[in-house]
């Protein structure tokens, strides 16, 4: 995974975790 990722994208990572 990339680093320096806008916090939108950890959100949606966040919300597709099991």
């Amino acid at each position: 995974m990339q680093k320096g990722l806008p916090p939108k994208n950890f959100a949606t990572l966040f919300l597709h975790l099991p």
